[in-house]
């Protein structure tokens, strides 16, 4: 991606690192630890050894995004480049692999594979909301989780809407927002509602530009996804508003004006 990711924290630095390179089912007994699961390691001391360092690694991450979130809403100048969300989408989607032996590329393809499940894990945890029942926060105080969960889920949506966010950037900004919409129960209303506003700009966008061509080009991968991924934001608002009571029309909101717009 053309934008090159802030400087990470010394105090995030390392965390970040280990999280990156762990395994996915590794990152999943993790997090699983972090909620108060029971028996997520078979009783293997490596693993427990192992989960017992990416649980505090992510503690260390979402202490980092809580004072982040905090320093973001206080109006304090920032780069447009955030220190952990950007390196986390870098993993999402690739730069296109080149030329290479078949063995290597299928190596490389695995690798990426595993990097990409690993990173959409680590940002449907960042992007979720505490689940009010097991609240898992007996490291961290729900209303910070919330604030720091509210504040990362703006951020991505923010990378998918049209603006100075490269392109690739943004489709793995599309595909992240997607993944959490269906893996977080308590993804935050404010972070649906800016989702409607990105992607349907997104979809607005591809759309213009696609019947301005003399000929009919088939959507883009990237206004697919985002389609793909309004329909999960859809989807998860409508759900929330059933269990919740919550007012569901976000959504419709943001839909009504990408119409007006249209």
């Amino acid at each position: 991606m053309d934008r090159s990711p802030a400087p990470v924290d010394r105090s995030i630095g390392p965390a970040l690192r280990e999280l990156l390179d762990a395994s996915p089912k590794a990152v999943r007994r993790a997090l699983q630890d972090r909620r108060g699961a029971e028996g997520v390691d078979g009783g293997k001391r490596a693993k427990k050894e192992e989960t017992r360092r990416l649980v505090s690694s992510l503690d260390a991450v979402a202490r980092f995004l809580t004072d982040f979130s905090a320093l973001e809403s206080s109006g304090d100048p920032l780069s447009s480049a955030h220190p952990v969300l950007d390196p986390l989408l870098e993993r999402v989607v690739r730069p296109t692999a080149g030329r290479g032996s078949g063995a290597s590329v299928a190596r490389s393809s695995d690798r990426s594979t595993d990097e990409k499940k690993t990173a959409l894990r680590l940002v449907a945890f960042l992007a979720g909301a505490p689940a009010r029942t097991s609240l898992g926060e007996r490291r961290e105080d729900a209303n910070d989780a919330l604030r720091r969960a509210t504040a990362v889920g703006q951020a991505l949506a923010r990378r998918c809407a049209p603006g100075p966010t490269e392109r690739r950037a943004r489709l793995a900004a599309c595909v992240a927002l997607k993944h959490a919409a269906v893996h977080c129960p308590s993804l935050p209303a404010a972070t649906r509602a800016a989702a409607a506003d990105a992607l349907l700009a997104t979809i607005r966008e591809s759309e213009r530009t696609r019947l301005s061509e003399a000929d009919s080009s088939p959507p883009t991968r990237l206004a697919v996804t985002a389609v793909d991924a309004a329909l999960a934001v859809t989807a998860r608002t409508a759900i929330a508003a059933a269990e919740d009571g919550e007012d569901g029309e976000d959504f419709d909101a943001a839909q009504a004006r990408a119409a007006r717009e249209a």
